[in-house]
């Protein structure tokens, strides 16, 4: 039974998996056709509040949707994530140091979020990938440089003046999100594979 569960979560997992990167690059496409849309604007001396200007008026569209799109890939990824997490319950690692749903709600503590969700992260990684479960070790470069452009990207847009919010700011904020998308598009393959190939019944009765 416990491989059954385990063979279903796969198989969610990787529906999931395929759902999250379709939107993820949808968001680094439109994010990359606003971020050059603003710049060509900015280098013309468009008034970027001119919103009666067809070039400012589609990127300030181009903007509504990159934020709409931007929820889509938070609250897919959530759901990814827990299962991923879940499946490596299913298969028998005990002593994780996350659950399902700590992977998850750590993003939505304060102060805790600035770490907690790159450890999940970091934990999800390395176990997926059959290391051991009480490694300490950094895990793969790529989910330093994932979490890195989030927090940056994510400062720089929140603290970003809104009367300013087709500024340079906004720009480079909004650029960095779109790198942590591409890392993160990665890191979800990777990983979504690795439990694919790697976690078997014998792991269930370990």
């Amino acid at each position: 039974m416990a491989q059954m569960d385990l063979n279903r979560g796969l198989r969610v997992l990787e529906g999931r998996a395929r759902v999250l990167k379709l939107l993820l690059i949808a968001y680094i496409a439109l994010t990359a056709f606003t971020a050059s849309s603003l710049s060509s604007a900015m280098l013309m001396g468009i008034d970027l509040e001119d919103f009666e200007h067809p070039l400012i008026l589609s990127s300030a569209l181009a903007i509504f949707l990159v934020i709409a799109l931007f929820i889509a890939c938070v609250v897919t990824f959530c759901l990814w994530s827990y299962r991923a997490h879940a499946n490596l319950v299913a298969a028998g690692f005990e002593d994780l140091e996350f659950t399902p749903a700590a992977s998850v709600y750590w993003y939505f503590v304060p102060v805790a979020l600035l770490f907690n969700p790159y450890r999940a992260m970091r934990e999800l990684w390395n176990t997926s990938h059959r290391a051991r479960v009480e490694d300490t070790g950094p895990g793969d470069i790529r989910v330093k440089i994932w979490w890195g452009l989030w927090l940056v990207g994510g400062a720089i847009t929140r603290l970003s003046n809104s009367s300013d919010f087709h500024g340079p700011s906004d720009l480079i904020g909004f650029s960095l999100l779109a790198g942590a998308a591409l890392i993160l598009l990665i890191i979800v393959g990777e990983i979504t594979r690795a439990q694919t190939e790697t976690l078997s019944a014998s792991q269930v009765f370990a």
